[in-house]
């Protein structure tokens, strides 16, 4: 191997023989069921073998010795194929890799801009390398990026998993956390979003209203691997202790019962709100599963959106029975099976109407949200930042700091 630069690999070994081959002289038995079924990258025919014969007392005798390849073999070849690449190509080629590109439209690229001509394989080899040693620099960066945060008064909690992998990352610079804390907002939305990163962590963000810019601002945000309960207490539980523990927020969020329960556990005197985009895409896609017609399917969701933007006491009564009426005998898909939908109102839906009923919520300072499309907007905007940047889903580490100059 040293001499010739060419791996031997054992080609037959049973009680009686055992015999070594050039891995280009190996025929291997194809299992493909594609349209190649033929194709052997490394066969080239007949090539250099070492055939032993073993004894029946153990002893190993070379029956055959024949070391001619019927390939290159010389340093020269091997060297050629792994040549050095400059700094401009390496960049280049990371560009080119999180632009999504194949090695082939690389190898490509390469040829037409710099007379670079290098094999496909070995191009492969060189973007694992240097995607390696680029997320080595990105880990020592974002290590030096989270000190500067902590040590300008922001803060950085995480918590890992049973196997040491991060869990829940927590992230609120000193900036968020000025803004927040001057603003002073009675409404937080909190929600979460998925694919932005190859990770696939979720993006928990808690967003607000600022009263001096009129715009939203986001307070805080976090990665985290799973919406779990001890995730979602994590989050909020930082979040808590960014303004001197204050327990008296309006959350509007959708119905999301791990959301809404962590917040409960940890904000124990918060009110909790639904929001009323979701509430009524909710209601019109199980109503569309109803056993009735379209007039009559058309007739219950418009008197149940009249129930929820009700801000009337003196109307709500006479609301609310005209929609329990539509609803009575009237099958609907829960679950994979039917079930009666006024049964299923009285037992998920008029036990929380503090929650989703406008009525309930006039005297709270909403400033006029009673969506959450501030969030939405910010998740939106972010993923096309991403796209706009990245070209195709980053890693998690350049997600993490596009999230922070984003924001």
């Amino acid at each position: 191997n040293e001499t010739h630069f060419t791996n031997f690999t054992i080609t037959n070994n049973n009680a009686k023989s055992l015999v070594f081959g050039c891995k280009h002289g190996r025929l291997r038995n194809s299992k493909s069921i594609g349209k190649r079924p033929n194709q052997h990258y490394n066969f080239l025919g007949r090539s250099a073998i070492v055939r032993m014969y073993k004894s029946k007392d153990g002893q190993i005798k070379i029956t055959k010795t024949d070391l001619e390849h019927n390939h290159p073999t010389s340093k020269d070849i091997h060297q050629l194929q792994n040549q050095t690449i400059s700094e401009e190509e390496r960049d280049l080629i990371i560009t080119l890799k999180q632009a999504n590109a194949k090695p082939s439209q690389i190898k490509r690229v390469l040829i037409e801009k710099n007379n670079k001509n290098i094999t496909t394989q070995n191009l492969r080899n060189f973007i694992t390398k240097f995607l390696k040693e680029s997320n080595s620099e990105n880990t020592s960066s974002l290590e030096d990026l989270f000190s500067s945060i902590e040590s300008n008064g922001g803060t950085i909690k995480w918590t890992y998993d049973c196997d040491h992998s991060v869990e829940s990352l927590f992230v609120c610079t000193s900036e968020m956390k000025k803004k927040f804390i001057n603003s002073n907002p009675f409404s937080i939305q909190m929600d979460t979003t998925f694919n932005i990163e190859k990770g696939r962590y979720k993006l928990v963000a808690l967003c607000y209203l600022d009263i001096h810019s009129n715009k939203s601002e986001i307070a805080a945000f976090a990665l985290i691997a799973h919406e779990a309960d001890p995730n979602f207490t994590f989050v909020l539980s930082k979040f808590k202790e960014l303004n001197n523990n204050r327990n008296d927020y309006i959350f509007l969020v959708d119905k999301d019962f791990n959301n809404i329960d962590c917040i409960r556990k940890v904000f124990t005197e918060a009110v909790i709100l639904l929001c009323l985009f979701h509430v009524l895409k909710f209601w019109k896609n199980l109503i569309a599963t109803a056993l009735t017609t379209v007039d009559v399917k058309h007739d219950i969701f418009t008197k149940f959106k009249r129930l929820v933007y009700c801000q009337s006491l003196s109307l709500y009564d006479d609301t609310k029975r005209e929609f329990i009426e539509s609803i009575n005998n009237i099958q609907v898909a829960c679950n994979k099976q039917y079930v009666a939908l006024l049964n299923y109102y009285r037992n998920n839906w008029e036990t929380c109407e503090s929650m989703w009923i406008k009525l309930h919520r006039i005297s709270f300072p909403m400033l006029g949200d009673h969506t959450t499309n501030r969030i939405e907007r910010q998740f939106w905007s972010l993923k096309l930042s991403l796209k706009d940047t990245f070209g195709s889903l980053p890693d998690t580490i350049s997600t993490i700091v596009h999230l922070i100059e984003f924001i």
